[in-house]
Parts: C-alpha cells; sequence; structure tokens
C-alpha cells in the first residue's frame, strides 16, 4: 500500500495526518510474533519515494516524526485473493496527537551520505 498525509482543518489551527500502510506476506510464527508487538507501539516510519530529484534530497521522508504512528489496522484474511492472504498493516497518527506539518525530509549533504545514514538504521 502506501503512505499518504492529508491536512485536517481545525477551528483554530491546521494538523496534518500522517499514514503508511504495509503488506507482510510471511505469515510464521516470528512474523505474527512483531505483529503483535506492533499493536502497541509509537512509530516513525521512513519511506523512500520513486521520485529523488535532481541532487537526491527528494528521495526519503519521515512520517510521524513529530507525534508518532500507532497501529490502526493489523489484519489478515486468508482468503484474500488481491493480497494473497497478507497481513495488512496502516500506522497512522492519532487524532489527539496530530503533527504540525506534512512529513519531513531527510536529506544529509549529498545522496551518498543519506543513503549511508538510512543504511546505518537497518
Amino acid at each position: 500500500t502506501e503512505p499518504k498525509f492529508n491536512m485536517i482543518k481545525g477551528k483554530y489551527v491546521n494538523q496534518f495526518e500522517h499514514s503508511v500502510g504495509a503488506l507482510i506476506f510471511k505469515i510464521d510464527p516470528d512474523t505474527k510474533k512483531q505483529i503483535l508487538n506492533m499493536k502497541d507501539g509509537n512509530f516513525v516510519c521512513i519511506v523512500q519515494n520513486n521520485y529523488t530529484g535532481a541532487t537526491g534530497n527528494c528521495k526519503y521522508e519521515i512520517y510521524g516524526a513529530g507525534s508518532g504512528l500507532k497501529a490502526e489496522v493489523l489484519e489478515r484474511n486468508p482468503n484474500d485473493t488481491e493480497n494473497l492472504g497478507a497481513f495488512k498493516i496502516e500506522l497512522k497518527t492519532q487524532e489527539y496527537a496530530r503533527e504540525g506539518k506534512p512529513p519531513v525530509t531527510f536529506f544529509d549533504t549529498d545522496l551518498a551520505t543519506t543513503d549511508s545514514a538510512i543504511s546505518a538504521l537497518l
């Protein structure tokens, strides 16, 4: 699935809602344990964009950088023919903790340095 954000118009202040979805095709016990651990977690997600920009300064964005993302959807339908029974996950900002801005760009000096910083997190 795809990352997305949208502005939520408020009475006094406008805020942003961030959301990142994923499909997990492994269904082994270790994967189920990791999914179980996600139910109460608070996350930030680094997303790699298809468009990187001329210097690479558009390649990565951080969703949930200010308030974090929480599990909104953790589900699996073994009979789902569209995703072949994969786990469907959606991490989303919560209504009580929305973001003050769109996803933050992650870029450090140049593309090689930025890629190295991301690789060090994996």
